[in-house]
């Protein structure tokens, strides 16, 4: 989970001229903070089930779960907007041998006074973000191939 919040991370920084931190908002002296405030079990996720022979036994499944975090600028919402354009380019973050899907997701003035108020940050804009799992690796061989596109018809293998 750390790994997917340093590549966001870079991601912005990389993109813009901002700085940014990871934590509590009013620990962290950066222009954008990113701040980690809930993790979930991924329920619909879990669901899925992966046949069989698709397990490795050597390699554990990682656990699947979402992550929000809300984004805070102490300039202003400028640097919220352009932070925003340069996420919407990191739709599908792929690290090591699991894929991460990150989405912009509305943010209830109910939940924002509450979570804002509980930390003790004063209300102010803020983007929340949902990192969730997309898959998990293996290194099982599978024998079912993609289907193939020609002059825009399907055709199966």
């Amino acid at each position: 989970m750390d790994d997917v919040i340093a590549a966001i991370r870079s991601c912005i920084e990389s993109d813009t001229t901002l700085s940014v931190g990871v934590g509590h908002p009013k620990k962290v002296c950066t222009r954008i903070v990113i701040w980690p405030w809930r993790i979930a079990s991924s329920q619909d996720l879990r669901s899925q089930t992966l046949p069989r022979e698709a397990v490795d036994a050597r390699r554990l499944p990682s656990p699947l779960f979402s992550l929000d975090f809300l984004l805070f600028s102490k300039e202003g919402v400028e640097p919220l907007i352009k932070v925003a354009r340069v996420l919407e380019d990191y739709a599908v973050i792929e690290l090591d041998d699991a894929r991460y899907k990150l989405a912009e997701q509305p943010l209830d003035p109910e939940l924002q006074v509450a979570i804002l108020g509980n930390a003790g940050v004063p209300l102010q804009p803020v983007l929340r973000y949902i990192i969730s799992q997309l898959s998990i690796a293996s290194n099982a061989p599978t024998d079912v191939s993609a289907p193939i596109l020609e002059k825009g018809r399907m055709i199966i293998k």
